[in-house]
């Protein structure tokens, strides 16, 4: 997210803090499902397969192929 961006608010600011310093409280708040859902979308942009995510995730590969599906590229998050 840039700092430029309109929705990005003191909130935000203060939410990514909590993750610098606190990952354990950061993941408590946020769920460990999306903090999941995000490593799988981070590891299909580095081009990782399916079978790939799901090993290193320790997650199906149905669990991977259905979450990958919602992930946006980095370039339908810059529009």
């Amino acid at each position: 997210m840039r700092t430029d961006d309109k929705y990005y608010t003191d909130l935000d600011r203060d939410l990514q803090q909590l993750a610098l310093v606190d990952w354990a409280a950061f993941v408590q708040l946020v769920g460990e499902e999306t903090i999941t859902s995000a490593k799988i979308c981070l590891l299909k942009t580095r081009g990782k397969s399916l079978n790939q995510i799901a090993t290193r995730l320790n997650v199906t590969k149905n669990q991977a192929e259905y979450r990958c599906k919602k992930c946006l590229t980095y370039s339908e998050t810059k529009e």
